[in-house]
């Protein structure tokens, strides 16, 4: 899991409080419930084209994406 994946997931909070370990200090903050984590990844995935008012170039847009699939990693 990717230290952005993470930070991401504590950022949204998660949607089963019960299960997940993410604030839980024993774990040293690892997200562990399958739920945060999923909604994370796609809340990084949706990030994924740069926002069109940006107006970049498709060769600086290449960047953003690849930034993108590295959090992912």
């Amino acid at each position: 899991m990717s230290q952005m994946v993470e930070r991401v997931a504590r950022a949204i909070g998660c949607m089963d409080e019960d299960r997940c370990s993410i604030d839980d200090p024993y774990h040293e903050g690892m997200a562990k419930c399958p739920r945060c984590l999923n909604a994370a990844r796609a809340a990084i995935e949706a990030m994924r084209e740069p926002p069109k008012e940006m107006g970049w170039p498709e060769s600086l847009s290449q960047y953003w994406r690849a930034g993108i699939d590295g959090a992912l990693k």
